[in-house]
């Protein structure tokens, strides 16, 4: 399964949620205000411990000032990635 996080996971109960339905190898791609969870990705994996990944669109991150806060647990993608993640990805969900 793919999550499309889109919004700030920190404005919600969306940590909670994500807690409840992640399942161990799925992948998570930060877009829109999303992105804003690299500000603290810890708090993130701490809610989906066994992601199999955590990926981040580029010119979400460039438009927020957040593409410089790059973390060890956060990838860097462009759209021709997002696209491939939708391919491998048969099931996705937006949050």
């Amino acid at each position: 399964m793919l999550h499309i996080i889109q919004t700030s996971p920190f404005n919600s109960d969306l940590l909670a949620r994500l807690a409840r339905r992640a399942l161990p190898h799925d992948a998570f791609l930060l877009v829109g205000d999303g992105c804003y969870a690299v500000a603290n990705p810890e708090q993130l994996m701490a809610a989906i411990p066994d992601c199999g990944a955590l990926y981040m669109l580029e010119s979400d991150a460039r438009a927020r000032g957040l593409h410089h806060q790059q973390s060890t647990v956060v990838e860097l993608i462009d759209y021709d990635r997002f696209v491939t993640l939708s391919i491998e990805h048969p099931q996705s969900i937006t949050w």
